[in-house]
C-alpha cells in the first residue's frame, strides 16, 4: 500500500528539519502530493518518481522557490500543469512524464527549456501546446 506521503511530509515539518533534498522516488507510495508541501521551504529537489501518486499537482508547489530539481515522473496525477511552477525561476530541471496529466503546457521558463520529453504522455494537450519528442532538439 505504500508510505503516507502527507504523514511523511508533515513529520519532516514538525520536527523543524530544514529538508534541502525529498528523493522518495521507487517506493510504491500510494497517495496524493499534499499542499503542505509547500512547507518545506527549504527544499532544493524534490523526487517523487515511479510510484503510484494520484490526484492533482498542488497550485503550493510553486511557493517553493529554492526548487531547482522536480520529478514528478511514471506516477498516476490527473488535472493540469500548474502554471505557479512558472515563478521558480531557478528550476534546471522537472520531469512530468508518463502521468495521466491533461490540458496546456504553461508556456514561458522553466518549461521551455526542458526536452519534450519530459511532457510525454500528456494525454490531451491543447493546439499546439503538446510538443513531439525530438521536436525541442531542432533549436
Amino acid at each position: 500500500m505504500g508510505f503516507p506521503l502527507l504523514i511523511f511530509i508533515q513529520t519532516r515539518i514538525h520536527q523543524g528539519l530544514s529538508l534541502k533534498v525529498l528523493n522518495i522516488g521507487s517506493n510504491k507510495i500510494a497517495d496524493q502530493i499534499p499542499s503542505s508541501i509547500s512547507n518545506l521551504v527549504e527544499l532544493e529537489r524534490l523526487d517523487i518518481s515511479r510510484n503510484l501518486i494520484t490526484g492533482i499537482i498542488p497550485i503550493s508547489l510553486g511557493e517553493l522557490v529554492n526548487l531547482h530539481w522536480l520529478d514528478l515522473s511514471i506516477n498516476r496525477l490527473t488535472g493540469k500543469i500548474p502554471t505557479s511552477l512558472l515563478g521558480i525561476k531557478i528550476m534546471r530541471h522537472a520531469n512530468f512524464r508518463a502521468n495521466r496529466l491533461c490540458g496546456e503546457i504553461p508556456q514561458g521558463r522553466p518549461y521551455n527549456i526542458f526536452h519534450a520529453s519530459a511532457y510525454a504522455h500528456i494525454l490531451c494537450c491543447v493546439g499546439n501546446q503538446c510538443p513531439l519528442v525530438g521536436e525541442r532538439n531542432k533549436r
